[in-house]
């Protein structure tokens, strides 16, 4: 399809042109505000063709509809949106997202539903630079959302060395909803919450205590959105890495030496800039955070991540290019090999376990009867100690915006209300001291049991979470309270390991056990104890592993290290002579008679 086929009654001729660094959410609001429509559904329908929906995502869904209804070719539209009004090049350079717009290719509206949202454990949010909506007002007549804002892990603006804003400085109202999908109109309109317009406050100022490092990550990051970009492979972006790891001598023997780089980046970035910029830095999961030494491993690595790596190995944009064409041709003289698609990793390890909705339990019967709005407010304070009016408009943004319309002195009487509570924490200090000291005494239990069991030389048992408790000492069947025992309970998630990951040690201990007295393959299977086919396909899986390597402390551990292998490892291809346990047994006959009944 070269050209759009969309009636010219529903194209959008007078449609104003996209500003520098626009983002594609910015064009739709403008759109709104401009051409006078009563709703945003309305303005959905005329420029998407359907109603309200969360567009808001680091590629849109529903662009290529919105690019149909502008004059010229559906084609070169759809390309110029994805790489000028979204963050779509990013993920082109470090995240295998391509775009094809051949004859043959896949519909680009599937293309686009299959192109990245967000990144596991970052929620999203609107970020806006303050400076900016003023000068964009100045010079553009109008202000509007740059995308080099939204980048996550960038918190400050690139231009005007300020922080970012992702609410409302007044009230606290996050600029996107998060309770229905909608329009962003935070530039241009009042706040929902105080109806105050950001743009237009002269007697506010943003925060300026930014740092040098900060501001020199967030113009690598607008840099690289404002440079031409092209797709790289991972063969080509793991020689890129190693050679230039090599060249500043983080290697041993050819190999990353991942401790000395981990090193390097926490004294690069700060342990607080990096914990922005990662959410598994964030959340201490970090023993497999640099795999970027094998085609497989690169490709799972989060954008963000790949982001800080290029900042600190090359500095700068142009640097990063010259050295990624060398690194491109050096692999195109490569011979060919066969690719491995990548699988979904099922229970992936950069997950957020620290999320906590709040119950519905108890209300507040006070002695001062309080209207219904203000009531629940009080009683979602009662129940949450620490919250802060972010967290009420995080967890309960309806309600808030109805309590600030009904109440107009009603932000006065909510930080009356918050330093109330304030000086109801300060009573149950020591409690909350004692908790937090109980919750890192466990958690550094478990850590502890964990390692005992991963780096022992004795026939491996299976690291669950109820083997790593018993281990630990911790009494209770049940896993430790989400709201007591954060830290605890999410280094225990991290801490159990898969089946294959527990097959995988066993296989190994036994090949290491035997040694080079008897190296058979049923051998090696029958002292590790595991019946099917899957043992003799991790027999030879790890047949380059030599029989005479001693077992030592934490050999097994650098072995599957070495092979790039997590605790979350979903293990080799699927076959069907595997034996499936439990409730999805099926017997071998069944499995192997055709559906339809025929010999």
């Amino acid at each position: 399809m070269v050209g759009s086929t969309i009636p010219g009654k529903d194209r959008i001729f007078l449609f104003p042109l996209s500003f520098d660094d626009e983002l594609h959410v910015s064009q739709a609001g403008r759109y709104h505000v401009t051409s006078g429509n009563l709703t945003t559904r309305k303005s959905f329908e005329e420029l998407y063709d359907v109603g309200p929906f969360r567009f808001t995502h680091w590629i849109p869904s529903h662009l290529e509809r919105f690019a149909s209804k502008l004059p010229g070719s559906l084609v070169e539209n759809t390309e110029a949106l994805l790489r000028h009004n979204t963050i779509f090049p990013l993920f082109e350079i470090f995240s295998n997202a391509t775009l094809s717009l051949s004859a043959d290719a896949v519909p680009v509206a599937q293309q686009i539903l299959n192109m990245p949202k967000r990144i596991v454990g970052e929620s999203g949010k609107i970020c806006l630079c303050f400076d900016c909506l003023q000068s964009d007002w100045d010079e553009h007549g109008s202000p509007y959302i740059h995308r080099a804002h939204q980048v996550p892990g960038v918190g400050v603006c690139w231009k005007h060395d300020c922080r970012l804003l992702s609410c409302c400085p007044f009230c606290g109202c996050p600029f996107e909803r998060t309770e229905s999908p909608d329009l962003i109109l935070a530039p241009w309109q009042p706040c929902d919450g105080c109806e105050q317009y950001l743009p237009d406050a002269k007697f506010w100022r943003p925060e300026r205590d930014v740092s040098e490092i900060e501001m020199d990550y967030s113009r690598f990051a607008h840099n690289f959105l404002v440079t031409p970009s092209q797709h790289l492979t991972a063969p080509t972006l793991v020689a890129l890495y190693k050679k230039r790891i090599i060249e500043l001598g983080l290697s041993k023997k050819n190999r990353i030496d991942h401790h000395a780089m981990m090193a390097v980046l926490e004294e690069h970035f700060g342990i607080e800039l990096l914990a922005k910029i990662d959410v598994a830095y964030r959340t201490g999961k970090k023993q497999y955070w640099l795999r970027i030494g094998s085609e497989s491993g690169v490709l799972d690595i989060p954008m963000t991540r790949h982001l800080a790596l290029a900042h600190f190995l090359f500095r700068d944009v142009d640097q990063f290019w010259k050295a990624a064409i060398t690194a491109q041709a050096a692999v195109a003289g490569l011979p060919d090999r066969p690719s491995t698609p990548r699988k979904k990793r099922r229970g992936s390890q950069e997950v957020n376990f620290l999320t906590y909705e709040p119950g519905n339990e108890g209300t507040n019967t006070g002695d001062i009867l309080l209207p219904p709005d203000k009531q629940r407010i009080a009683d979602l304070l009662e129940r949450n100690l620490k919250w802060t009016i972010e967290d009420l408009w995080r967890e309960e943004p309806g309600l808030m915006r109805k309590f600030l319309r009904k109440n107009p002195g009603g932000l006065t009487w909510l930080r009356e209300q918050l330093n109330k509570e304030a000086a109801t924490r300060k009573g149950s200090h020591l409690f909350s001291e004692l908790e937090q000291s109980r919750d890192h005494h466990w958690a550094q239990q478990f850590t502890e049991a964990a390692a005992a069991e991963y780096l022992s030389i004795d026939f491996p048992a299976k690291a669950t979470c109820s083997h790593i408790m018993r281990k630990a000492g911790w009494k209770s069947p049940a896993k430790p309270d989400q709201r007591k025992y954060p830290l605890a309970r999410k280094t225990l998630g991290f801490l159990a390991e898969s089946q294959w990951h527990y097959f995988a040690r066993r296989i190994l201990w036994s090949k290491l056990t035997l040694g080079i007295s008897c190296t058979s393959p049923s051998n090696i299977n029958c002292l590790a104890g595991i019946k099917d086919l899957r043992g003799r396909d991790l027999v030879t899986y790890f047949s380059d592993v030599p029989a005479s390597r001693p077992l030592e402390t934490g050999t097994i551990m650098k072995i599957l290290e070495e092979y790039h292998i997590s605790k979350s490892w979903e293990g080799l291809p699927p076959r069907p002579e595997y034996y499936v346990p439990g409730r999805d047994y099926v017997a071998k006959r069944q499995r192997s008679t055709p559906m339809d009944g025929s010999p």
